[in-house]
């Protein structure tokens, strides 16, 4: 697989057809058992998005990513949140579907990472529109600060 792999991606021509391999190389890693790994070929992933998350982040870069997320949506109606318009930018959904491919990696794997994965969904959705991934990411962001900062009125 991995010779493949390789081979699709020197070959491909677009971001896009390299995060489709980056998806396989994801549920490969997975399916063996290799979160650590998976959840980093996500992060590669991610980044030729132009979505960039530490591997290891620390408290200050959790406090930062979520104040950012809480900052965006200080600005929206909670109610108004299904309101939003869809998300079709190509590589926005696509970032969608790598940061949920690698959520349940991070949550076991490197849970302080799972928290700007929830985050770093809902800034996408709140700033590009939602997409069929965004009510659980909207689910996710709460149940993580509901669990980790006793948040309950979100």
């Amino acid at each position: 697989m991995e010779r493949l792999a390789l081979a699709v991606q020197n070959s491909a021509k677009t971001v896009l057809d390299k995060v489709k391999v980056y998806e396989v190389k994801i549920q490969a890693a997975a399916a063996q058992g290799n979160l650590k790994e998976a959840v980093k070929i996500g992060l590669q992933a991610l980044n030729l998005l132009g979505v960039f998350l530490p591997e290891y982040p620390s408290q200050l870069d959790i406090q930062k990513g979520l104040e950012e997320t809480a900052a965006l949506l200080d600005r929206q109606e909670i109610e108004n949140l299904i309101d939003l318009p869809e998300m079709t930018e190509p590589e926005k959904l696509a970032a969608m579907l790598v940061l949920s491919s690698i959520a349940s990696a991070a949550f076991i794997a490197t849970p302080e990472l799972f928290l700007l994965i929830a985050a770093a969904k809902i800034n996408l959705s709140v700033k590009y529109g939602n997409a069929e991934l965004s009510a659980f990411a909207y689910v996710q962001y709460t149940a993580v600060l509901c669990k980790r900062f006793q948040d309950i009125e979100v």
